[in-house]
């Protein structure tokens, strides 16, 4: 599910691997330790081998902390780990939000650019709103960042530019200002200004959050953070910084799975 959520990893084996595992599977559970997904039994002897749930409270970074800098022109995101917890005894490490995770590592590839491309806008927001946390929502519906700029490059004939969001920073300052876009299959949505939206209607940076969380948070790294740092431009207004830190904090949310979200502590 995670590569057709944002281009995860595949790790298709590891739902057979007593020691790794899926959260997926984990949370489809039920009560008689059955596999239940969408409404339907999974049998095993179908499958040919066992597979195996995993809990993601396992997984939670205790020592964890991410910092995301929500700059001018792009958007860096960092984690941070203690020695004990660290990757080849690092303690800071950039990470993708886009892209290729097996590609050569350059530095364009962390300064990730705040655009977003917009193919079926309709049906990602019912995948997104279907669930609480972890959605099986599609990238090929919506995408951000790298592979959104790679579109926007790619089409430089016969395309609409109104299927991009490329003023998203500008467009959150300004406060109050409406934004018109058009998806790929033609459908007009006008977005209200950014302090104008009410609580159910669509956040552009919310999805763009969304996507940052599920890069941060997933089974690829078995690895979920709970701890968060957001910085500005300066020149934002505070009403601006407190939408913008709700919106990350709704976004980022929704990519972790449902038995963190449904445990207050």
């Amino acid at each position: 599910k995670d590569f057709d959520r944002f281009r995860s990893k595949k790790y298709d084996t590891e739902i057979y691997d007593r020691n790794k595992g899926s959260w997926d599977i984990f949370e489809a559970t039920d009560e008689n330790n059955d596999v239940v997904i969408d409404g339907e039994k999974i049998n095993e002897e179908i499958l040919d081998r066992k597979i195996y749930g995993r809990n993601p409270k396992n997984d939670i970074v205790k020592s964890g902390v991410i910092g995301i800098d929500f700059g001018t022109k792009s958007t860096v995101v960092v984690s941070y780990k203690d020695d004990n917890e660290g990757i080849d005894g690092s303690k800071t490490l950039p990470i993708r939000i886009s892209g290729n995770l097996d590609a050569i590592e350059r530095t364009e590839n962390y300064e990730n650019a705040t655009i977003i491309h917009f193919s079926k806008l309709n049906n990602f927001m019912w995948d997104y709103n279907f669930v609480k946390g972890r959605s099986h929502t599609h990238y090929c519906d919506v995408q951000v960042s790298l592979e959104a700029e790679n579109e926007l490059k790619r089409n430089t004939e016969d395309f609409d530019i109104n299927e991009f969001m490329l003023d998203l920073k500008q467009w959150a300052s300004s406060k109050n200002k409406k934004k018109k876009i058009r998806d790929e299959e033609g459908f007009l949505h006008t977005i209200n200004g950014y302090l104008d939206l009410k609580e159910e209607e669509f956040d552009p940076i919310e999805i763009y959050a969304y996507y940052i969380g599920c890069r941060i948070n997933n089974m690829a790294q078995y690895s979920i953070f709970l701890e968060y740092y957001l910085s500005f431009p300066v020149t934002y207004e505070l009403e601006v910084k407190n939408r913008i830190l709700n919106s990350f904090r709704k976004g980022i949310m929704k990519s972790l799975p449902n038995s963190i979200l449904n445990d207050e502590e």
